[in-house]
């Protein structure tokens, strides 16, 4: 944490200075923009420790929650960024049967879901694939978010799901550290379990898979 939160404030306290001894418009600017890129990484560290730290004080709630209608909504919040724009996700949801209701908490749920679309579409470029399946077998109901990036090296998928651990493919991307984290503990809050398919030795491609009893 100590580090993760080290990065933009040294960065933050370099762009000050580099705003005091700015000489023109454009190294007035430069700097400025940089300030607010630390701030805002700054702001989605904290907010994300928020998130973390209330999961363990709040109650969850416990509604149906029809998960074809959620992962939509969730598709449309994440391509809607600006980072995004233009972006293409696929959305497969079975239809027959109906896919059953799961008992939660929508807006928890929802963050788990969007966490792992953002990451999908951070680690993956414009010309490759990303899909969401949703699917059940009678006893479960399955999430796959899937995409088109690099993959994971097999030595980081085991730490993968660890607070604010990031791997050497996504350290030069904005991010907190924290989105797969909570995402792991919301789903095991559900009952479920999160797990990931990535081998970039036979190709690229990761797929992330939540599995959430009905």
């Amino acid at each position: 944490l100590d580090h993760e939160l080290k990065n933009p404030l040294t960065g933050l306290q370099a762009a000050l200075t580099n705003l005091r001894e700015a000489r023109s418009a454009d190294e007035t600017r430069a700097a400025v923009d940089t300030a607010s890129q630390a701030a805002t990484r700054l702001g989605r560290i904290l907010k994300d420790l928020r998130k973390l730290a209330e999961l363990e004080a709040r109650m969850l709630e416990q509604r149906p929650v029809e998960v074809g209608e959620l992962v939509d909504e969730m598709v449309g919040a994440a391509t809607s960024l600006p980072a995004h724009k233009g972006r293409n996700v696929n959305l497969m949801v079975s239809k027959v049967p109906a896919l059953p209701p799961v008992t939660g908490d929508r807006d928890m749920l929802g963050l788990a879901v969007y966490n792992l679309l953002d990451n999908a579409l951070k680690y993956s470029t414009s010309a490759d694939a990303v899909e969401v399946r949703v699917r059940e077998d009678g006893r479960a109901l399955f999430i796959e978010v899937a995409d088109g990036g690099a993959g994971i090296p097999a030595e980081e998928q085991a730490r993968i799901f660890d607070d604010l651990y990031r791997g050497e493919n996504a350290r030069e991307t904005e991010g907190s550290g924290l989105g797969l984290a909570l995402a792991r503990r919301i789903v095991q809050l559900h009952g479920g379990e999160i797990s990931l398919r990535s081998n970039p030795a036979q190709g690229r491609g990761t797929v992330f898979s939540i599995r959430l009893p009905v």
